[in-house]
């Protein structure tokens, strides 16, 4: 999803957020968690929605992460289809 614009937040990142993130941490100053490429982990001051820090999820600890769905989607597209796999190991055992 495209987070940003030249004007700020993309409306579909605003839409996210007021879906996503409880009223209570929508305040002046609240910080943000987001999920970004491998090198990107820095902690950005003032870069929240509300001025806050904008948090790597790399700050969470691992156990706590829940994925987000195009990194899920990412894991379901690099796995092989079910069917894949049976079709290889037959043609093996038939000597293909």
């Amino acid at each position: 999803m495209r987070v940003r614009n030249d004007k700020g937040l993309t409306k579909q990142a605003r839409e996210w957020i007021t879906d996503h993130y409880p009223a209570s941490a929508q305040v002046p100053g609240a910080p943000i968690i987001t999920e970004r490429g491998e090198y990107a982990t820095r902690h950005v001051p003032n870069y929240s929605p509300w001025g806050g820090y904008d948090l790597s999820y790399t700050a969470v600890p691992a156990e706590l992460r829940q994925k987000s769905e195009a990194a899920a989607r990412r894991e379901r597209l690099a796995q092989p289809e079910p069917s894949a796999l049976v079709s290889r190991s037959r043609d093996r055992s038939l000597g293909l």
